[in-house]
Order: structure tokens, then C-alpha cells, then sequence
């Protein structure tokens, strides 16, 4: 075991007896409700092996080709995005340890999506689903009509029907060997029938099938149908990334814009690529397997759905400002605190990766 290893097993463990400890003073363990303190707290990691005056600051390639050099999973710097989001605000921001730490989320962890309230409350897929909800939630259209697009078995679906919506699933078709050669098989990221978004303990079976039905829906033609402006809200959770390019990956979200009603909201997770600030150019794909978006491109698609009489909220991007968030995981994923990604595609180079909410108001039919 290496002396980073054993360091960051030091501080998992940290955070464990934090998380257990303050949940057992609190009585065994209930949810904490949506305004009350938050139930975990977050010791300092250990001292970073990369000191940060190893590079310039703003030499964030230096940065990563120094963490990648030593097996280091601390980055330096995110001197683009350095600063923190007012966690009470619902806006178009990244996930960082401050929104992770506040009473909604944690709130959302245990009561909305029926996960255990334990280290892996650091994980940015949680966050990602929480957010959705909150967005849904904050713009008061539930219960409505609502289509979830690659679904997989992800728990929206279920959480939605519990709460008296009605539900469109919807994911790509494809076939077993396309699944396979997308790495989609037994990973849970691909719904074959609706009965793959139920989730026990979130809404009964009876409700969940009369309230839910399922379509195959490629996210690079969606159909005329579903964009006729009757829906109250939309939503995909890592998804858009996987269209093939960053363009189709705008006009898909044009189209979950143009399904909404007046007043309707349209709600986002993607990967936001760290290395280009604002102004720096467009981002990175690699065909059929995953998009990475940049400040330019989010503008670009708040533009484009600008035009179809929507609106994106405010961009808040910041990455946080706790000594947690310059922590990175490397695949394959295995560590409990996971909120960044770093991932080397050969010739095309590696790069570092975050989540992003985009949400979308839509203001006028057009």
C-alpha cells in the first residue's frame, strides 16, 4: 500500500466515523429534514502530495501531467472555476462539497432517493439526481407530466410516480450487441422496459405501472410528437454526453425544451470539462462514447434554446473551495468521494471532468 493509499483510507475513514457518529447523536439515524444542519461533517484531508507551487497556476496541463507523473489523486489547482455556489440557490451550477454538505441534499439522499445516509453521500451521481428533483420541485410542476430521457435504472421514474406524476420513460434502442460494445451491459446505465426504473420502497408496484409507461427514444431524434409543448417537465441525468457530438447533444436539449409547456422546466446533468475557462473554446468528444462540455459550449446551448423560447438560468461555475474539491478519481471508479474524473483517451490526450445541472425555463411558445 502506498503512502497515499493509506492516507486517503485515513481520511475515508474520517469521514466515516464523522458521518456515523453525528448521525447516532441525532437518534439513530433519521433523515435530516431539508432546513436542519447538516448531519455529516468533512475532516481535512490529508496534506497534498503535489504542492501546488509545482506548477503556475494557471498551467493547468502542467498541473495534471504532474498528477498523473507521481499517481497523485489531489489536484493542485481549478484556477478557471475557483469559488463557491450559494447552496440555497437552484441555478445552472457545478456539483461541489458545499452543495453536498447542505441540508437539502442530504435531506434528498435519504427521504427522496432512499440511499443510506454514509460516505458515499459524496458521490456526484447522487447529487445529480437530488438536483433534478430540487429543480423539479422548486418550479412547482408536480404533480404533472414529465418525460425522463436514457432513464436506465436510475430511481427519477419511481420517485416522480410516488409523488402523483405521470411519467414517460424513455432510453436509446439498441440492441444486446450494441449494449456490449458500449460497456452498457449489467451496468444498469440501459432500460429495456419500464420495470427497470421501479424502485422498491419509493412507490408501490400498482402506482408505479399505472402511472409510468415507456418508450424507445433516441436522444439524436426525438419524436415530433413529444415536442408539441404539453409536458410540465423534462429531465435527463448523464445522458447528453452520450449523443455522439456536442452539437447533436444542444438540439437534443432543444427538443426536451420545445416538449415543454409554458412555464415548464427542462433539467440536465452532463459532464463539464475543467480545462478551458470560459472564452477558451469548445470542448471535447469522442465518437460514440462521451462529450465533454466547457463553459463556451453550455452559452452556446443556452443560446440555442433561447431561440425555441426557453430559458437556461444563471451560470453559477464553480468547483468549490473545501480541500475536497481538488480531489480527482481515476477509473475505474472505486473511490467513496467521487465528484471529479480524470480519464485518458490515448492520442487525444486526457483531461478532467466534473458534473454540471443545466436547467431551462421555457418563457414562450414559438
Amino acid at each position: 500500500m502506498t503512502p497515499l493509499q493509506r492516507s486517503l483510507g485515513l481520511f475515508v475513514f474520517g469521514v466515516a466515523v464523522g458521518i456515523f457518529s453525528t448521525v447516532d447523536l441525532l437518534g439513530g439515524g433519521d433523515a435530516p429534514s431539508e432546513t436542519a444542519a447538516p448531519v455529516t461533517t468533512v475532516p481535512l484531508p490529508p496534506p497534498l502530495p503535489v504542492p501546488v507551487s509545482a506548477c503556475a497556476n494557471d498551467d493547468v496541463g502542467g498541473q495534471w501531467a504532474l498528477m498523473k507523473k507521481t499517481g497523485s489523486h489531489w489536484a493542485p489547482n481549478f484556477p478557471h472555476f475557483n469559488g463557491d455556489t450559494d447552496v440555497n440557490e437552484v441555478t445552472t451550477k457545478l456539483v461541489n462539497t458545499a452543495e453536498m454538505s447542505a441540508p437539502w441534499y442530504q435531506h434528498c439522499v435519504v427521504s427522496e432517493i432512499g440511499e443510506p445516509l454514509n460516505v458515499r453521500v459524496f458521490h456526484r451521481k447522487k447529487w445529480e439526481f437530488c438536483s433534478i428533483i430540487r429543480a423539479i420541485k422548486h418550479f412547482k410542476v408536480m404533480p404533472g407530466r414529465g418525460i425522463g430521457f436514457s432513464v436506465g435504472n436510475e430511481p427519477l421514474p419511481s420517485y416522480f410516480a410516488g409523488k402523483g406524476c405521470k411519467v414517460v420513460m424513455t432510453d436509446m434502442p439498441m440492441s444486446v450487441d450494441e449494449q456490449a460494445r458500449l460497456g452498457w451491459v449489467g451496468t444498469g446505465q440501459w432500460a429495456g422496459n419500464k420495470m427497470s426504473g421501479f424502485r422498491q420502497g419509493l412507490v408501490d408496484e400498482a402506482t408505479f405501472n399505472a402511472s409510468t409507461e415507456f418508450a424507445a427514444v433516441d436522444l439524436n431524434d426525438v419524436p415530433k410528437s413529444m415536442q408539441q409543448g404539453t409536458y410540465d417537465f423534462t429531465w435527463s441525468a448523464g445522458s447528453l454526453e452520450h449523443t455522439g457530438n456536442r452539437d447533436s447533444s444542444i438540439k437534443f436539449v432543444v427538443a426536451t425544451c420545445r416538449a415543454l409547456r409554458k412555464g415548464g422546466v427542462s433539467v440536465h446533468t452532463t459532464e463539464f470539462m475543467l480545462g478551458k475557462a470560459r472564452g477558451q473554446g469548445r470542448g471535447f468528444e469522442n465518437l460514440n462514447d462521451i462529450v465533454l462540455f466547457t463553459a463556451d459550449d453550455i452559452e452556446l446551448m443556452a443560446s440555442a434554446v433561447q431561440d425555441a423560447g426557453c430559458r437556461m438560468l444563471d451560470r453559477k461555475l464553480f468547483v468549490g473551495t473545501h480541500p475536497l474539491d481538488r480531489f480527482v478519481d481515476f477509473p475505474p471508479v472505486q473511490s467513496d468521494v467521487h465528484t471529479k474524473m480524470w480519464r485518458e483517451w490515448g492520442a487525444k490526450g486526457s483531461h478532467i471532468f466534473t458534473s454540471i445541472i443545466v436547467i431551462i425555463v421555457r418563457e414562450e411558445i414559438k
